[in-house]
């Protein structure tokens, strides 16, 4: 038959080329079936060839199985190398011997039955029937180096009766074993399993020089080398059924050839191919080599894949193969040195090349284009096909090493032999008889003697039997029985067809496993949540593994098979996610009585109430009036509630007549906790002054002293540990800074002198030891005095001058240690500066602060040592509150408060005994769109966050306000303006219950 020829546009060496390929014509054909083993083996690119002759460099076909050597071996399944070829003897009977066999190379073979063989250049080893492995060699035999280090040891046959294996692959100097008991891979040689593949199941395995691959049951292919490195190799989606793996040698350089004289396309060609030949095969493949994985899908197409190793970042694909064949699908493939060749489902073989420069295989021998084959088989530049009559032939371009001689097949073994039937009466077809005095029957032979002798068909070859079945001689005749797993199609057919022990629930699967069918066999693989043999299986405790993907705060819990999560108490979701339930907000919490609700992670607790004693098994109410723990003022009495205390006030208000404009309060705190108000107001002639000295705490009827000397400004004024009121402030239409002291209720005792010639931004502060620090401010200096008696006289006070902070917007405060701490405002900014020394000779403190032309301000200091602030952000009209962030004031923590800020104070409050601290009370005078209200602001967190808000009873004009607490007394007092210009002013005391 003609054979054609096609070409695919891929080459899996290089982005561009061409992958050729040779196709023998498909023709009919016998429909005969060749036998395989009971379990699905690779054939990689180290089991290939049987035996090709070259007769002056001629390509010729050749037959081992033909009518001239008629006992010639049949085989059922073979391995080739480049020089050697091994089969395992096809069986004549159901009980004939299944020996292997070995030519040119390796012909010590072992005795016993056999079902499957590899081989390579150094050695060869066989799987028993009984699943027991065993290996021998050529090269050991005169302990050649690439001898493998076992047979070494063990020459001539080494025996691996100790274990059974399902596969084994044979390389030059590696050889693997699958494990029948669990389908992990064990090699010896120079490849070994690498780490990530220890532990994985394999259905078969293969070697190719220095690349090991197995396939997984699940149809992934994982491939590795000698130095393990693992090859990335992606999931072919239509599944493996069959897989080859080989390299594709780098194009060779042109050598001089003593054989060929021609420079010719051809002379070229065959020079490299007959290098290729010639040289010996590396051991490591050089770094340029390609290595080649090719496989038959489950859907029985073909693909080829370049290996690349997992640390690559390439991503290899699969490219198909012979797309353009028009064969229904492919069963088998074999690869070696970038050759490979396909045997299709009607038992038709068709070759291709991996690489545009790798020579073509010779064309397949068209007196075997009606051959149908079983199996195929490449080598270095040959092809075998192994027929499905068990016929094997090759052809092909390989260097042989001497004349091969096929030997015959072993003689049956005695006691087997054939013998014809009993005779029936004079009838016999076996006895002696003249030369034609009858024919002998059909199946038979007459012999000399005139006898007749049965025709064994199975060990002539001459039988039919077809694919998938084994011949078995009878009396003049044969019969076809199917091999184990394979049944009759139909009744009357000789087709065997694989019986579906699957489908037929013929297998022992176990009941937590899946059986999947293979040709003439099956396996079983666990379930999804099981894990054993398929035959066994236990299910996987996924809790205890910890495998499970439940939530951490859920609890797993292990079925048969799989598990499930339950969100632990206190937690609501599916238990692979579960979060946090709020017994709070869904009220189905269970407190205590006087305690509240409080969600935590996963559960709630209950706290008791604020005052509210925790006793364990009840909250019980604290008597804050017995333990002391009440702030009642100190002329009331303290009486104990439930969950708080009460004290024995009301808020009183006394209205005061006055003749001015009100412009400034000033409140402080005789020793007996009584109250002394300095109120300062405003009229054409300048200020006035006013100190009321109130004989009780609601003030109601005060001793007054009016200063008979008016000032420029609002003036200002202190008090001594002895009662002694200071008062100090410019004098009217001067530039005299007065300086008055009453030393009694009244001010009856007195006395006023001049102390400086300043007098804007007058403040007066006392320390701890009654020294009086006053602090003014001209137009271009900042004065400070400090006095060291009640009258302050020449030889009393120190004075420093100072252009820091020379502004008449002034405040002050003294630390503990006495020293000044001032804010002022100049010009359109805010600062606040401390004093490291008594007269201020140096400062610390913030870099001014815009305020947008802000000119009120208040301050005080906390125990802390930080100062608080209130002032007046002129253009945007807000109420400003500040914090320190340290005793130095290097920077301000601003707050909105409000709008307004016109006149604003501010001073420390004490908390209760529970919420402990110096919270800010705030006055000030709110003007939005004509509405003029003024607000006490009483802040409930330390740092004025939270607040709340009082509309004091001002009415009328109403415009100035002050602020001041009573830290003995614990009243809290508000000064406001109220009525018409120049009606007076309110003093409220407020009871604070705490």
């Amino acid at each position: 038959m003609k054979s054609e020829s096609a070409s695919l546009e891929i080459d899996l060496m290089s982005e561009e080329g061409t992958l050729m390929r040779s196709r023998s014509s498909k023709t009919t054909g016998s429909s005969s079936s060749s036998p395989v083993n009971a379990k699905k083996y690779l054939i990689l690119g180290y089991s290939a060839v049987a035996l090709v002759i070259i007769i002056c460099g001629i390509a010729v076909g050749v037959s081992l199985h033909n009518s001239s050597d008629p006992d010639a071996a049949s085989m059922t399944q073979m391995s080739a190398t480049s020089a050697s070829l091994c089969g395992i003897v096809a069986p004549t009977t159901e009980d004939s011997s299944t020996p292997v066999v070995c030519y040119t190379l390796h012909t010590n073979t072992p005795g016993g039955n056999y079902r499957v063989v590899s081989s390579s250049i150094t050695h060869a080893c066989a799987l028993s029937t009984l699943d027991t492995a065993v290996c021998w060699g050529a090269a050991c035999d005169d302990d050649h180096p690439s001898c493998p280090a076992e047979l070494k040891a063990s020459k001539p046959v080494w025996d691996r009766s100790d274990e059974q294996f399902t596969a084994v692959a044979v390389g030059d100097y590696s050889t693997c074993f699958l494990r029948k008991a669990d389908g992990t891979a064990m090699c010896r040689g120079r490849i070994s399993v690498p780490a990530s593949a220890a532990a994985t199941e394999f259905v078969d395995i293969t070697i190719e020089n220095d690349v090991a691959c197995g396939l997984t049951a699940t149809s992934q292919l994982v491939c590795w080398d000698q130095d393990n490195t693992v090859f990335n190799i992606p999931a072919l989606s239509d599944g493996i059924l069959q897989v080859a793996a080989s390299f594709t040698p780098p194009e060779p350089p042109m050598i001089t050839d003593p054989f060929l004289t021609s420079d010719s396309s051809e002379s070229q060609r065959r020079r490299r191919r007959r290098r290729n030949i010639l040289e010996p095969q590396p051991a490591t493949l050089a770094a340029e080599d390609q290595r080649i994985a090719c496989a038959i899908s489950l859907t029985h197409k073909l693909y080829c894949i370049n290996l690349q190793p997992a640390s690559s970042t390439a991503t290899p694909t699969w490219s198909r193969i012979l797309r353009s064949s028009t064969a229904a699908g492919f069963e088998m493939v074999d690869v070696y040195g970038g050759r490979g060749c396909a045997l299709t489902l009607a038992g038709r073989i068709e070759c291709f090349e991996l690489a545009s420069y790798v020579d073509p295989l010779p064309a397949m021998p068209a007196e075997l284009a009606d051959v149908r084959f079983g199996a195929v088989d490449v080598t270095q530049s040959a092809a075998c096909g192994l027929s499905t009559d068990n016929s094997l032939y090759c052809w092909g371009d390989i260097w042989t090493f001497g004349q091969v001689k096929i030997p015959k097949r072993p003689l049956v073994p005695s006691g087997s032999s054939v013998t014809a039937p009993p005779t029936s009466g004079n009838n016999t077809s076996n006895a002696t008889a003249a030369p034609g005095a009858f024919e002998c029957p059909s199946g038979t032979r007459r012999l000399r003697d005139g006898s007749c002798e049965d025709v064994n068909e199975c060990a002539a070859g001459t039988h039919a039997c077809p694919r998938f079945s084994f011949c078995e001689n009878t009396y003049g005749s044969y019969e076809c029985p199917c091999f184990p797993g394979y049944a009759k199609e139909s009744a009357g057919s000789e087709t065997c067809v694989d019986i579906d022990e699957c489908a037929l629930d013929t297998h022992d699967c176990h009941v937590n496993a899946t059986c999947v069918n293979w040709r003439g066999s099956f396996w079983c693989t666990c379930n999804i949540g099981f894990e054993g043999t398929g035959t066994e299986c236990v299910d996987i405790d996924e809790c205890d593994r910890d495998t499970h993907n439940c939530h951490e705060q859920a609890t797993c819990t292990n079925t048969d098979p799989g598990f499930y999560c339950t969100c632990n108490a206190g937690w609501d979701g599916s238990g692979v996610n579960c979060s946090d339930v709020d017994e709070c907000d869904l009220n189905t919490y269970n407190c205590r009585a006087n305690s509240y609700c409080n969600n935590t992670i996963g559960s709630y607790e209950c706290p008791c109430l604020d005052y509210y004693r925790d006793t364990g098994p009840a909250c019980v109410d604290i008597d804050e009036c017995g333990e002391s723990k009440d702030h009642c003022p100190i002329d009331v009495a303290c009486s104990n509630t439930d969950g708080y205390f009460s004290c024995g006030c009301s808020n009183q208000d006394q209205s005061f007549s006055y003749p001015a404009d009100v412009d400034s309060f000033v409140g402080l705190t005789r020793a007996s906790g009584l109250p002394v108000f300095l109120v300062s107001g405003f009229n054409a002639s300048g200020y006035s002054a006013h100190l009321l000295w109130c004989d009780d705490h609601d003030c109601a009827n005060p001793t007054v002293f009016e200063s008979p000397v008016l000032f420029d400004e609002a003036p200002h004024a202190n008090i001594l540990s002895d009662d002694t009121v200071i008062l100090a402030g410019r004098r009217v239409n001067s530039q005299v800074l007065l300086y008055r002291w009453c030393s009694d209720v009244g001010c009856t005792v007195t006395g006023t002198h001049q102390v400086d010639d300043a007098g804007y931004g007058t403040r007066v502060g006392v320390d701890s030891n009654d020294d009086i620090v006053i602090m003014t401010s001209s137009d271009t200096e900042l004065k400070v005095m400090r006095c060291d008696a009640p009258e302050c006289m020449w030889g009393d006070r120190l004075v420093n001058a100072t252009n820091k902070a020379n502004s008449p917007y002034l405040d002050m405060v003294l630390t503990d240690q006495g020293l000044p701490v001032v804010t002022h405002l100049e010009s359109r900014f805010l600062g606040v500066f401390t004093c490291v020394d008594d007269l201020c000779s140096n400062f610390t403190g913030s870099e001014t602060l815009a305020t947008d032309d802000g000119f009120m301000s208040s301050i005080v200091l906390r125990t802390d040592g930080r100062a608080a602030l209130v002032w007046r952000q002129q253009s945007s009209g807000k109420l400003m509150f500040g914090l320190c962030d340290d005793a130095a004031c290097s920077t301000i923590q601003t707050r909105e408060l409000t709008n307004g800020g016109y006149f604003p104070t501010i001073d420390l409050m004490e908390g209760d005994w529970l919420y402990p601290g110096q919270y800010p009370v705030i006055t000030h005078l709110k003007s939005v769109t004509g509405t003029r209200t003024v607000q006490l602001i009483k802040c409930t967190s330390l740092d004025c966050s939270t607040k709340d808000t009082t509309v004091l009873q001002s009415t009328g004009y109403g415009g100035a306000s002050g602020v001041f607490y009573n830290p003995i007394s614990h009243y809290l007092y508000t000064m406001d303006e109220y009525g018409s210009q120049a009606d007076g002013w309110r003093l409220s005391k407020h009871c604070i219950n705490h």
